[in-house]
């Protein structure tokens, strides 16, 4: 996807070859994970052809920024020791204003899928952090891409891709620092007396149990010295952390 933004009159071919170039000069090349299913090379390929043939023309038309720019801005005036940390998948220039564009897989297309990024933490911290360090820009907002894999049918696997942008206001851009904020005193007091309230609602979902149900599970004593060792006190169990 990073070979396509930076060269949008490039093929999917041109995109995979350039990925089986990295990989194979990468540590990795001799991985067993390189063709675990569903996650395999031809079904990634196949994608990137899908969305090449739906949005090539868009790409010649923006102005690529930056890919993958990493990013470091104070949090706080009184808390100098805060910092947000993070990367911007793709910034660009679309007409007169700059944008975040971040892409994300799915197995299926539900309106769930977008409505959960109106007010998410990540793409407000992405617009706050890009109008903090780049104060004098007409930042826009956020751009989410979602590339959807469906269930395998008589016909095959279909791949199709969707976007849709986010405007943030600047107001919505204070209130996320002050919820951040407030998240990490949360934190920073749970820290130094040492109790972490549990959020019993969030035990299981449709991919299961959370892996760290047995320790919520634990007596307060015991789930503190499974989060410090990894071990029950008979030595019998070591999540998977």
């Amino acid at each position: 996807m990073d070979f396509l933004w930076q060269n949008p009159s490039a093929s999917a071919q041109d995109a995979f070859d350039a990925f089986m170039k990295e990989w194979n000069a990468s540590e990795l090349v001799d991985s067993e994970s390189f063709d675990l299913f569903p996650r395999t090379p031809g079904r990634a390929f196949e994608m990137l052809q899908e969305y090449v043939q739906r949005y090539s023309s868009w790409l010649k038309q923006i102005e690529l920024v930056a890919v993958e720019k990493p990013f470091i801005v104070p949090l706080s005036i009184d808390q100098q020791n805060l910092f947000y940390i993070g990367k911007w998948d793709k910034l660009f220039k679309g007409g007169s204003y700059y944008t975040i564009c971040d892409h994300k897989t799915s197995s299926i297309k539900t309106n769930a899928l977008f409505d959960s990024y109106t007010v998410a933490m990540q793409p407000i911290g992405y617009v706050t952090a890009m109008r903090a360090a780049f104060p004098n820009l007409p930042i826009k907002g956020f751009f989410l891409n979602s590339v959807i894999c469906r269930a395998p049918t008589k016909t095959g696997i279909s791949y199709e891709s969707y976007r849709r942008p986010y405007v943030y206001t600047e107001e919505q851009c204070s209130e996320w620092k002050s919820d951040l904020l407030a998240l990490i005193g949360e934190l920073l007091h749970n820290l130094s007396t040492k109790n972490f309230p549990k959020k019993t609602n969030w035990c299981a979902g449709k991919y299961g149990a959370c892996p760290y149900l047995d320790v919520c599970s634990a007596p307060t004593n015991q789930r503190l010295m499974i989060l410090n060792t990894g071990l029950y006190a008979d030595n019998t169990w070591q999540p998977g952390v």
